[in-house]
């Protein structure tokens, strides 16, 4: 955890020439957007850019972070949603490391895609049939993936 501080602590360091126009138009796009569908769509672009899984995390957490907390959703909740975009979205995008290494070993290509039917049904079933919170589409059937042990 405290690694994970400290690389987030120097993502914040970065230049803010470029980190805060950036985060200014991911904002006021992702404030158009329900939470979940923007968040998928932040981590996949992070996933790209970053080229590893560990970037798109802490850059989709720096990037939607703010409207999480404007629409007054917990932390565990954004945990959630970034569990389900960055973390299992990373693989698809060819040339991250999440994918690429798995393939190499595997001595195939792009090709797995298709077959990695979890990576891509997994945030498609979030956004269809998860729990309503402000973020969520209107309309959402509410569906306990986890249950809390009593």
């Amino acid at each position: 955890a405290q690694t994970f501080q400290q690389l987030d602590q120097w993502l914040m360091r970065l230049p803010t020439q470029t980190v805060r126009p950036v985060k200014r138009s991911f904002l006021k796009w992702l404030s158009l957007r329900p939470l979940f569908l923007g968040t998928a769509c932040v981590s996949l672009l992070t996933a790209a850019y970053g080229c590893t899984q560990t970037i798109a995390i802490l850059l989709t957490h720096q990037l939607t972070a703010e409207p999480y907390r404007r629409a007054d959703v917990e932390a565990q909740q954004l945990a959630l949603d970034l569990e389900n975009t960055a973390v299992v979205l990373s693989p698809l995008v060819p040339w991250n490391i999440a994918g690429l290494v798995p393939a190499t070993l595997l001595l195939t290509d792009a090709g797995f895609v298709p077959y990695a039917v979890y990576l891509y049904l997994l945030p498609l079933l979030n956004l269809v049939a998860s729990p309503n919170h402000p973020g969520r589409p209107a309309g959402c059937a509410p569906c306990n993936f986890v249950q809390d042990s009593p």
